[in-house]
């Protein structure tokens, strides 16, 4: 399978659970400076997205992360790896990333961006805090894809 020249970003998170909509953020954010990019926003990464990533160039994965150490948004690399499924159907970015290679024969060039959540209940608005690190995670990315 010979991949397309396009980028995808990739936004995961719920969200009706207020921090966890962050991915959604930040491909919303990034898509308005990245017209040809192609953009798709999940609730979870699972089996079905293999196709979409292995038909790109580059991928982007945006998604809301519960480590309390570390940048509030952060962007970097991840690669393929073998690994068990995450929590029942769902895979982790690297664990996508094998199967892409596994079975469509190849795997895009990836990075996850993480953006910092403090609040995970039920609501449709991120935090204050989460909403400006969702902005600085839009920007590594549209730094990155446009380079």
């Amino acid at each position: 399978m010979q991949a397309a020249a396009r980028d995808l970003l990739v936004g995961v998170g719920n969200p009706s659970r207020t921090d966890d909509r962050a991915g959604h953020v930040v491909v919303a954010l990034a898509a308005a400076r990245l017209p040809a990019a192609d953009c798709l926003v999940v609730q979870q990464l699972d089996v079905a997205h293999v196709a979409a990533l292995a038909a790109h160039r580059r991928v982007v994965i945006a998604d809301a992360s519960v480590e309390e150490n570390g940048p509030d948004a952060r962007l970097r690399p991840i690669a393929p790896r073998r690994a068990a499924l995450v929590h029942g159907h769902v895979l982790s970015p690297e664990a996508l990333l094998f199967l892409a290679r596994e079975i469509a024969g190849r795997a895009p060039q990836a990075w996850l961006a993480s953006v910092r959540g403090r609040d995970f209940s039920f609501g449709e608005t991120l935090t204050a805090a989460c909403g400006r690190a969702a902005a600085e995670a839009a920007e590594l990315v549209v730094e990155l894809l446009r380079e």
